[in-house]
């Protein structure tokens, strides 16, 4: 199985950017829950592993960083995501408490992510900000 995504508009987030993570989650989970069935996260079958690819499309300034704020790092960018699309017990509340989306394509904890490929792609407006995002499972 092979379902693909695109987030687009908005700056990606790494994990603890206080302030932007929870956003940016909602916005993947926003995208991601299109394509669920009936509203209802896939269910593959247990043990199922799985393979993620992620393409981040940043500005320039956002890649790198601006002053003395560095550019986030590609694997702080892939955990918000990865924990927004599968099951991940210990993601789901901000330090305020607030409900950080989770699970909302995969009915499966992220521990089952067997291969995750991440890149940095730059782009040269706002809108073009965001990702696509691909998951593959095998279906025997």
């Amino acid at each position: 199985m092979r379902l693909a995504f695109t987030v687009l508009g908005m700056p990606p987030s790494a994990y603890s950017c206080e302030g932007k993570e929870l956003p940016w989650r909602r916005k993947v989970a926003e995208a991601a829950k299109r394509l669920c069935i009936n509203g209802a996260p896939y269910a593959p079958p247990e043990n199922t592993e799985f393979t993620v690819r992620i393409t981040f499309h940043m500005l320039d300034a956002n890649i790198v960083g601006q002053g003395e704020q560095q550019g986030p790092d590609i694997d702080n960018l892939a955990k918000p995501v990865v924990d927004t699309l599968f099951l991940a017990p210990a993601q789901r509340t901000t330090k305020q408490g607030e409900a950080k989306p989770t699970g909302v394509l995969i009915k499966a904890d992220d521990k089952w992510v067997f291969t995750l490929k991440c890149s940095k792609v730059r782009v040269l407006q706002r809108q073009e900000e965001g990702a696509v995002v691909v998951v593959e499972w095998p279906t025997h």
